[in-house]
Order: C-alpha cells, then sequence, then structure tokens
C-alpha cells in the first residue's frame, strides 16, 4: 500500500511539474532577438542605397582648324618707264643710299656733238627677264636679287673724240645695302649701254632724272 501511495505521490507531482513548464512557457516575454530577426525580415528596409550618378561626358570642344599663315606681299611691279637721256655720254655710275630707297645714279657728260649722228639718246626701265646673259657673248651674267630690273639707254656715243671710252668706271658693283644687291653691265656696244640691277624686297622701282643724270631708286621702309 505504501508503494503505491508513493508512486501516486510521484506521478501527481510530475504532473504539477508539467504543468507550470508549459504555463511559463506560454506567459513568458518574447525573445528580442527572435523579435528583431522577424521585424528585420519583415520590412524592407527604410533607406533606400544611394546610387552614384556616372558624371556626365563633357562635349569635346571643337579644335579650330590652322588659318593659313597670310601670304608674303607682293613685290611692287615694274612699270616700264622711258624718258630722254641728259647726253649721248655716261661718264659715271653711282651707287648710295637713303633713309626711304637704295639708288643707282647714272652721270652723264656733254654731248659728243650738238646732234649726236646716232640720232636722240633715250633710256628705258623695266623688268628683267631671265636667263640674263651679256648682249654680244650670251654668256650668263650672275644678277644677285629676289627681283630684277633692266635699264637700257640707246643712242650712246661709246668714245670720247680721242677714241676712249666714254665710260671707263666699273661694270660690276655688289652693295651690302637695304635692298640693292647688284648693278651689273651687259651690254656695252652698238650705242647701246644696259644694266641688270638686282634687288631685295617689295618696294618700287621708279626712274628720274635731271640735266646731268639719270636715278634708279628702289623704295625700302625707312629705318
Amino acid at each position: 500500500m505504501d508503494d503505491r501511495i508513493r508512486r501516486s505521490t510521484r506521478l501527481t507531482t510530475l504532473i504539477a511539474l508539467a504543468v507550470v513548464s508549459v504555463l511559463a512557457a506560454g506567459c513568458g516575454p518574447t525573445s528580442s532577438s527572435a523579435t528583431a530577426g522577424s521585424s528585420a525580415s519583415a520590412a524592407p528596409s527604410a533607406v533606400a542605397s544611394a546610387t552614384v550618378a556616372p558624371s556626365p561626358t563633357p562635349s569635346a570642344t571643337p579644335v579650330p582648324s590652322p588659318t593659313a599663315a597670310p601670304s608674303t606681299a607682293e613685290a611692287c611691279p615694274i612699270a616700264p618707264q622711258t624718258g630722254r637721256l641728259p647726253s649721248d655720254r655716261l661718264t659715271n655710275v653711282v651707287v648710295s643710299t637713303s633713309a626711304t630707297a637704295d639708288l643707282v645714279t647714272f652721270v652723264f657728260g656733254n654731248f659728243s656733238l650738238p646732234e649726236p649722228p646716232q640720232g636722240t639718246s633715250d633710256g628705258s626701265l623695266e623688268a628683267a627677264v631671265p636667263p640674263y646673259t651679256q648682249a654680244a657673248s650670251g654668256l650668263p651674267v650672275q644678277v644677285d636679287g629676289e627681283h630684277v630690273a633692266q635699264i637700257r639707254f640707246s643712242g650712246m656715243s661709246l668714245m670720247n673724240d680721242a677714241g676712249e671710252p666714254t665710260y671707263d668706271g666699273a661694270m660690276d658693283f655688289r652693295p651690302d645695302l637695304t635692298v640693292l644687291r647688284t648693278v651689273v653691265n651687259y651690254d656695252m656696244s652698238e650705242g647701246v649701254v644696259g644694266w641688270y640691277i638686282g634687288y631685295d624686297g617689295i618696294g618700287c622701282v621708279t626712274l628720274s632724272s635731271d640735266s646731268t643724270s639719270v636715278t634708279v631708286a628702289i623704295d625700302h621702309p625707312a629705318s
């Protein structure tokens, strides 16, 4: 009898403990970690990840095409000029310069006769056409300079009354002036005297005369 009572009492005690455990589990507080996990999985994230927009690519700046350099100014053309000479005798050639021009001055003496038998004496200036050659022999004449003018005197007396050359000076000048580079004779025969005049730059070439001389001027800027 005692054993049955003891077994019954133990069984009652176990049942009571089980009931207490069940009640405790049902009434206890919810785990904060579980709640947090459940809330985190159920609710979407309130903060959206920031998206960095790509910087706009700047439009390419067009590179202007290089502008062609202005062409060098053309030389003043040599206008053909003619005129009556002071006399029929060339006696000197003078090369000089001024602030605005380089000069070639052809100096003339007295007439050989009151009325030279070869007729009037005239001078002409024009652009020379290459090849530059000696009139009598056809041999080449070296003319330095970017441009070449040609001056020609006709109706000339090449000998004086004693049979001596009217002009016995230099036949080839190579001055180192602002623009003038060459003054060289290419003809001294049959009443004709001719000279090539080589020069640089774009200056105009003019012809002037007075009672004793004829001057060729090649303009250049004042220094």
